[in-house]
């Protein structure tokens, strides 16, 4: 599949066009990466990825899954929301 970076569906993290699903309303897109969050719970699953990486390095103490008013900043790229 051919990315085009000119697209408005454009992730700049993962680096792919990412369309909004038809009838659904995003529940969250990233202003820097670009990067669509259909739901709460992809959301909070791309947080536990990035939070399990970052427990190696000492970053966090748990892994117990946030709620989506905790997380503060895009799980792909940190930006704040």
């Amino acid at each position: 599949m051919t990315q085009d970076i000119t697209a408005d569906d454009f992730c700049w993290g993962c680096m792919q066009n990412e369309p909004f699903p038809e009838g659904v309303r995003p529940f969250r897109i990233c202003g820097e990466c670009n990067h669509l969050f259909v739901t709460a719970q992809d959301l909070i699953d791309e947080d536990v990825v990035i939070r399990r990486e970052g427990l190696a390095f000492g970053y966090y103490d748990s892994l117990e899954p946030r709620t989506p008013e905790e997380i503060f900043s895009c799980p792909i790229c940190m930006h704040d929301f």
